[in-house]
C-alpha cells in the first residue's frame, strides 16, 4: 500500500470523502471516539477576527447546538495569537478562574491548535476539552497537529467556495437585470444603449472575478496535494508505529516506524497476520478485542507485546481503531504504536522491589510508616492493621491524630514537630492508643529530605511492652534470687562449717579407735587369746574404721570442690592433653591390655580449662579401664563433632556398661554400681559439676554388657 493511499484510508476513517459541513461532523465525531474526549469545537474567525463562530460542536458523542462568542478573553484567544499548538493538559480551571466556560462544562483539561491558511493567516481554530487529564499528550498533538492540516484546508476551501457562490449570486443577479436591460432595451427603442454597455462592462469585470477565483480554487487544490504529500512523510519518517490491516489480520500498511519496532520490513509482513507476531499470552485479549471493533465500531487500547525474529519481544502501547471504506470496500483496522518496552521493565522492576519491601516490612513486627509534611499516613505495613483494626488501605490518607487518637498523638506531637523541623527523633515512652490502650514503645522517626526541605519523615514503632514488663520481672526477679542466694551462702559456708568441723572433729576419735584396735590385737596376740572368731570381729572393725575414714576424706573433697574447679580458660589442644593422659595411664593400658583411639579433626581447638579438662578425661579414662569387661579386651574410642553451641567430645568404651536404672544415678554424690574394684563414687559427680559450671552439660548412652558413651558438651 502506497503512502497516498494510506492517507486516504485515514481520511475515510473519519468520512475525508466528505466536505464541508459533514467533513467537519465526521471529523469532531472522529476525535471525540479514538481520543475519548466530551468537547471537539471547530470554529471560524468572524467579523474580523473579533468572534468565534462554531461549525461544529461535538459533545458527550453527539453534536450540539452551535455557539458564538467573543475571541477577547476566550482561550481561544492565546492559540490566534500564538499560531501554535496549546495545551492545559490538566487542571485548567485553577488556572483561568475567571472563564465561565471552564466551569460551565466542568472540565479539567483544554487542547487545541490553530486552523491556518495557505498563507499563514489563522482562520479558525480547533479545540478540545475534557473531564479528566491528558494521559498522552504527545500521542494528542501528533493526531491533532496531522488532523487540523487537513481542516485547516478544508475551511479555506470553503471560505473561497462561499466567497465564489456569492461572486456566483452576483453574476446570476447580474444576468438577470442584462436580460431585464435588454427587454427595455427593445421597450425603449435603443434609448437604454448606453446602459446596457455600461451592465455589460459590468459583466465582464465579474466574469473576470469568477475566472480568478476558479483559479484559487485550482490553486488551492494544489495545496492540498502538497499537504498530503507532506502528511505521507509525517507518517513516514515519525518512530510511531503505524500499520493497517484487514479484518483477518493480514498487514496492508506498516510506517518505517512499525517495521523498526516489529524487526520485520514490509514485505515480510505483508506475508504474515497480526496473530503471528503477537505474544501468546496476549493473543486472547487482542482478538476479543478486534472483534468487537469489527462488528460494533468500538475502538480500543492496549498493552501488549510483539514477538521479533529473534524470539525477543517489544512491549507496545497501542490505539487500534476501525478505517471506514466506501460503499463496498473491504473493512481494515489502523493500529498506532508505541514502543513502552523501557517503561514496562521499569514497572517490573518497580513492582517487584514494592512486593520485596512490602513483604520485609509486613513479616517485621514492628510499625513502619511514612508521613508526610502535613501528618498524613502514606504508608503503613501490616502491623498497623493488627494494632489498630483496620486494613491499611483506609489508614493510608488519615492523619495521625486520627489513627493514634488524641491523647496519644499529643504524647507524640513534640517528636512529630521536632523531626518535620529536620530532627531525627529516637525515644522509649508509655504512649495511650486509641483502641488498643498503653503501650510501652521504642520510636525512631527519621526526617525525609527533598531539595534541601523536609517533605515528611520515616517512622519506626516497636512495642515493647512485654520487653519492660519482663525487664521490671527480671529485676525483680535477680533482686529476690540475690537475697535467696545470700542466704543459701550463708546456709552453704555454715554447712560447709558443719561438715568441715565434724569432719575434723571426728578424726581424731577415729583415729584413736584404730589405733586402739591394733594395740587390742597386738596385745591379744601376745596373750594368746586372739581366737579365730575374735580376728575376724577386729579385721571387720579395721575395715569399718578404714571406710568411715574414707568417708571423711571425701567429705572433705566435695567442700574444697569448688576451690579445686580452675575456672581460667584457655585455647587448648584436646589431642595434647590425651596423649598426656596416655603416658600417665600407661602402667594401667599394659596391664589391661587397652585400646585408645583419638580423632579430634573438627575440634582441634577447644576454650576451657586445661586442668579441668584433664581432670575429666582422666576420670573418664580411668573408669573405662578399671570397670572393663573379662569377655574382651578394652577399646577406648575418642572423637569430637561440632554444633551450633557446642563442642561435642564423646568417650566411647567397651566395659561393663549399666543398666537403665544404674544411668539415672551415675552422676550422684558417693554413688557407685559395681563393688568389685575400689571408688569413692565422687570422680563422675565432679566431672559433672566442672563441665556445668562452664555452661555445658554431659550426658551417657549404656547397654548392660556392651559398652557406654559418654557425651560432653563444651559451649564454644
Amino acid at each position: 500500500m502506497t503512502d497516498q493511499q494510506f492517507l486516504a484510508d485515514i481520511a475515510q476513517s473519519f468520512s475525508m470523502d466528505t466536505i464541508g459541513k459533514e467533513f467537519f461532523q465526521s471529523l469532531t465525531a472522529y476525535l471525540s471516539r479514538t481520543l475519548q474526549v466530551e468537547y471537539v469545537f471547530i470554529g471560524e474567525l468572524l467579523n474580523g477576527d473579533q468572534l468565534v463562530s462554531s461549525l461544529v460542536f461535538f459533545a458527550h458523542g453527539k453534536e450540539a447546538p452551535g455557539l458564538q462568542y467573543p475571541l477577547a478573553g476566550s482561550l481561544c484567544e492565546q492559540v490566534v495569537r500564538s499560531g501554535d499548538f496549546c495545551a492545559f493538559p490538566n487542571k485548567v480551571q485553577q488556572q483561568f478562574p475567571q472563564n465561565k466556560a471552564l466551569k460551565q462544562y466542568d472540565v479539567d483539561s483544554y487542547v487545541a491548535v490553530p486552523l491556518k491558511a495557505s498563507t499563514g493567516k489563522v482562520l479558525g481554530v480547533l479545540y478540545l476539552m475534557d473531564k479528566h487529564p491528558v494521559e498522552d499528550l504527545e500521542k494528542v498533538k501528533l493526531l491533532l497537529s496531522i488532523m487540523a492540516k487537513r481542516a485547516s484546508l478544508e475551511l479555506e476551501r470553503e471560505q473561497q467556495e462561499r466567497t465564489l457562490q456569492a461572486k456566483n449570486k452576483d453574476l446570476e443577479r447580474l444576468n438577470q437585470q442584462l436580460i431585464q436591460t435588454q427587454q427595455a432595451l427593445k421597450m425603449a427603442n435603443g434609448g437604454l444603449e448606453e446602459q446596457v454597455a455600461h451592465r455589460t462592462t459590468e459583466l465582464q469585470h465579474r466574469k473576470k472575478e469568477l475566472h480568478d477565483s476558479l483559479q484559487k480554487v485550482l490553486a488551492l487544490n494544489q495545496t492540498l496535494s502538497q499537504r498530503e504529500l507532506l502528511l505521507s512523510s509525517i507518517v513516514k519518517g515519525t518512530s510511531v508505529g503505524i500499520a493497517t490491516t484487514d479484518v483477518s489480520g493480514h498487514f496492508t500498511y506498516a510506517n518505517e516506524g512499525y517495521q523498526k519496532l516489529v524487526g520485520r520490513p514490509l514485505e515480510q509482513l505483508q506475508q504474515l497476520t497480526l496473530m503471528e507476531i503477537t505474544h501468546p499470552d496476549d493473543l486472547p485479549d487482542n482478538l476479543q478485542l478486534l472483534e468487537k471493533l469489527v462488528q460494533q465500531n468500538v475502538w480500543f487500547e492496549l498493552e501488549k507485546r510483539y514477538v521479533k525474529p529473534d524470539g525477543s519481544f517489544v512491549w507496545v502501547l497501542m490505539n487500534v481503531s476501525l478505517l471506514e471504506q466506501p460503499e463496498g470496500g473491504a473493512s481494515q483496522t489502523m493500529a498506532v504504536c508505541q514502543d513502552i518496552t523501557q517503561r514496562k521493565q521499569i514497572e517490573s522492576k518497580l513492582a517487584e522491589n514494592e512486593l520485596q519491601l512490602r513483604l520485609l516490612t509486613d513479616a517485621l513486627p514492628v510499625l513502619i510508616s511514612y508521613v508526610d509534611q502535613d501528618q498524613y499516613y502514606r504508608f503503613v505495613n501490616q502491623t498497623y492493621e493488627q494494632w489498630f483494626g483496620e486494613p491499611s488501605w483506609e489508614i493510608i490518607g488519615k492523619t495521625v491524630e486520627q489513627v493514634v487518637g488524641a491523647i496519644a498523638y499529643t504524647q507524640i506531637l513534640p517528636k512529630v514537630e521536632a523531626v518535620l523541623s529536620g530532627q531525627e527523633q529516637r525515644f522509649e515512652r508509655l504512649v495511650d492508643y486509641r483502641k488498643i490502650g498503653t503501650r510501652f514503645v521504642e520510636a525512631r522517626y527519621i526526617p525525609h529530605w527533598q531539595k534541601g526541605q523536609v517533605v515528611g519523615f520515616y517512622a519506626l514503632v516497636t512495642d515493647i511492652t512485654l520487653y519492660k514488663q519482663t525487664q521490671q520481672a527480671l529485676e525483680k526477679a535477680i533482686s529476690e534470687a540475690q537475697q535467696a542466694n545470700q542466704q543459701l551462702s550463708s546456709i552453704n559456708a555454715d554447712l560447709d562449717n558443719f561438715v568441715y568441723m565434724a569432719s575434723h572433729d571426728l578424726r581424731a576419735p577415729i583415729n584413736n579407735i584404730d589405733g586402739l584396735l591394733k594395740i587390742l590385737s597386738k596385745r591379744l596376740h601376745k596373750l594368746g587369746g586372739l581366737t579365730q572368731e575374735t580376728d575376724s570381729i577386729i579385721t571387720s572393725l579395721q575395715a569399718s574404721v578404714s571406710r568411715f575414714k574414707e568417708t571423711l576424706t571425701s567429705l572433705s573433697q566435695v567442700i574444697k570442690l569448688d576451690q579445686l574447679i580452675d575456672r581460667q580458660l584457655e585455647s587448648i589442644q584436646p589431642e595434647e592433653v590425651v596423649q598426656d593422659l596416655i603416658l600417665d595411664l600407661q602402667p594401667q593400658i599394659i596391664e589391661s591390655g587397652a585400646t585408645i583411639d583419638y580423632h579430634f579433626e573438627q575440634c582441634s581447638l577447644l576454650l576451657f580449662s586445661r586442668k579441668n579438662l584433664r581432670s575429666i578425661l582422666y576420670n573418664l579414662l580411668s573408669n573405662a579401664i578399671k570397670y572393663r569387661s573379662t569377655e574382651r579386651k578394652p577399646f577406648i574410642h575418642l572423637n569430637c563433632q561440632l554444633s551450633d553451641e557446642y563442642v561435642v567430645m564423646s568417650v566411647q568404651d567397651n566395659g561393663l556398661g549399666m543398666s537403665e536404672a544404674g544411668k539415672a544415678d551415675i552422676f550422684s554424690l558417693f554413688k557407685r554400681l559395681h563393688s568389685h574394684v575400689e571408688g569413692t563414687g565422687i570422680g563422675l559427680y565432679m566431672v559433672k559439676k566442672m563441665v556445668e559450671n562452664a555452661g555445658g552439660k554431659i550426658e551417657v548412652d549404656s547397654q548392660l554388657g556392651v559398652g557406654s558413651t559418654f557425651r560432653l558438651y563444651f559451649k564454644r
